[in-house]
């Protein structure tokens, strides 16, 4: 077994963020929120849940942060969709929510969840 390896992250709106760890052929999603410190350098973080997301084909792209509900940017919702060369993606085969009312990660309906193409 190999170490865990920090794959990417973002942040969520009203003190939280979104982490990307593998270890081996795992994928887990660590959704936190910050901690107040008096301390400089890094944000402590408490781990308020966690996603084992599925393992992705090659024709597939983990999309965070830029991912639109309806036109609509919104920094919570996170999704697996289809790698096209299109400035949008909008083939979503899952997308989740991480709901900062009640700090867990939802799955939600794809319907009208695109996300921007950043490759």
């Amino acid at each position: 077994m190999t170490d865990l390896q920090d794959d990417g992250g973002w942040v969520i709106p009203k003190g939280y963020i979104g982490q990307i760890f593998k270890q081996d052929k795992t994928t887990v999603l660590w959704y936190a929120k910050f901690l107040e410190s008096n301390q400089r350098g890094p944000l402590p973080r408490q781990v308020v849940d966690v996603l084992e997301l599925p393992e992705l084909s090659k024709s597939q792209r983990l999309h965070y942060a830029f991912c639109m509900l309806n036109g609509t940017y919104d920094r919570e919702i996170f999704a697996i969709v289809e790698a096209t060369d299109t400035k949008i993606r909008s083939h979503v085969y899952q997308a989740w929510r991480a709901n900062t009312k009640t700090e867990k990660i939802e799955p939600i309906s794809p319907q009208g969840i695109a996300c921007e193409n950043m490759e």
